[in-house]
């Protein structure tokens, strides 16, 4: 008796609005959950589908558009993967389209709103068992209409790829937690292993999912446990670095760009700044004119740790600064094509207020995202969220960062949004949660006002865009 009270009083105590309204949601029927689902599917959809067909219609690449594209289509071809500079799971995805429906660009866009709506259905699916299926439309609805999340299905980058995988891993790990059936453990290796294959940076992640999912047995149930998580990433991954071995002649991963993007994040403007951007044009130049694979990696391994070395003791410091500025600034890949006209003609002029709400809704959004990790009881399903977004801040600050690196954070952020709108909040240690709230609330805010009032300190480079 002890000790079950001892329990309760450790346990979150909710608002009384919360506990009435969270006992009727959960008792929602199945037929009104399949509703809601269908509904704010349809809307992700339609949504996704009109800015593909219209402001995504362009048929010009910019970017790393034009390296992913390029990729995919000599896989397509049957002339195999073009070196190791670009992770193979986007190009392969997209590859996989152009065998199938041709070498169109409309429907390797159209190929991303399957993705989308996997995100969407996901998403739901983490906040009903536990809120309800209102709360979770709620959240879904955040994820479909998403201004930011729309528009990257309709650039050929790998953000909408990696978001899917990223909330799969989420997702497959809370069904592991929910049933303990072990088989969702080797899905989520499957999902894990694609990831990494997408995104090297996620392979630590995948140790740190096989090290939490082995706790609490006995020996040979961590074993068992921690090999269905690793086996299948293996699996996926191993044969794509052997291959590298053989045509590289050194052990690499997944891809030959890791120390590149350090170099870049590191090169800090000649001024001092601790935000402005720097172009490292002459970084790139002498990157660029290097001729092997490995021979550029060395070279920018040499570069980044000269930076840091430079910039100490004070570079932890600047680099947070820094890190939280580029990354969470309200500019955007959808204000980049407004301004450099990149738009198709006929729907240029609604470029600008087209970013206006985005920005708007991801600024609103993101703060109702983090409030959420603050007030909302979930104690199995927090850490399979914030894990992964600190995790990406934490290596964005030791590389480089901007505004497109956070587009896989926005649906982990959405997932509590609907139980905090509809009240399903804490009571307990509410002075922790307001001073919490308050400081990641700043963090959020302050590279919104930098950025609104001082045009000289907005990103210019092209690392940056």
């Amino acid at each position: 008796m002890e000790a079950a009270a001892s329990t309760d009083a450790r346990r979150p105590r909710l608002t009384p609005r919360a506990r009435g309204w969270n006992h009727g949601s959960v008792e929602t029927g199945r037929e009104e959950a399949g509703r809601l689902l269908a509904i704010v599917l349809a809307v992700a959809a339609a949504a996704r589908i009109a800015a593909i067909l219209t402001v995504g219609s362009s048929p010009h690449l910019h970017g790393d558009e034009v390296d992913y594209v390029e990729a995919a289509l000599s896989l397509a071809r049957g002339e195999g993967h073009p070196g190791a500079v670009r992770a193979p799971g986007y190009p392969a995805f997209l590859a996989a389209v152009f065998s199938a429906f041709g070498e169109s660009l409309v429907a390797a866009r159209l190929a991303q709103v399957p993705l989308a709506l996997a995100t969407v259905a996901m998403v739901f699916d983490l906040v009903r068992p536990r809120f309800g299926a209102r709360a979770a439309a709620i959240s879904a609805a955040v994820t479909a209409l998403h201004p930011t999340l729309v528009a990257y299905g309709h650039f050929l980058w790998s953000e909408t790829l990696v978001s899917t995988l990223l909330v799969a891993c989420a997702w497959l790990l809370e069904r592991f937690a929910r049933s303990g059936r072990e088989s969702w453990l080797a899905a989520f290796g499957v999902a894990a292993g694609l990831l990494v294959l997408s995104r090297e940076m996620f392979a630590p992640l995948a140790l740190a999912a096989a090290a939490w999912a082995a706790a609490g047995c006995d020996l040979r149930g961590r074993l068992r446990r921690a090999l269905l998580v690793l086996l299948p990433v293996a699996a996926l991954v191993l044969p794509w670095t052997l291959r590298n071995h053989a045509l590289l002649g050194r052990w690499v991963l997944v891809s030959t760009t890791r120390w590149m993007p350090m170099a870049q994040g590191n090169l800090l403007p000649p001024d001092g700044s601790w935000i402005r951007p720097a172009t490292g044009a002459d970084f790139l130049a002498r990157y660029k004119a290097v001729e092997g694979e490995v021979e550029r990696e060395e070279l920018a391994r040499a570069v980044a740790l000269d930076a840091i070395r430079e910039a100490q003791p004070g570079w932890i410091a600047k680099k947070l600064v820094r890190t939280n500025y580029l990354l969470f600034l309200p500019w955007s890949q959808l204000g980049r094509f407004a301004a450099r006209d990149w738009l198709p003609g006929r729907w240029s002029a609604i470029g600008w207020p087209l970013f206006a709400l985005e920005a708007a809704f991801y600024l609103a959004a993101s703060a109702l995202g983090i409030a959420a990790f603050w007030w909302v009881p979930a104690p199995g399903l927090k850490p399979l969220l914030v894990v992964p977004i600190l995790f990406q801040v934490a290596v964005y600050v030791v590389a480089n960062a901007n505004h497109r690196f956070r587009v896989p954070m926005l649906p982990l952020l959405a997932v509590l949004v609907g139980p905090l709108l509809l009240g399903a909040r804490a009571h307990d240690r509410r002075g922790l949660r307001w001073a919490g709230t308050l400081l990641c609330l700043f963090a959020l805010a302050w590279p919104a006002a930098v950025w609104a009032v001082r045009p000289d300190l907005r990103p210019t480079a092209p690392s940056a865009d």
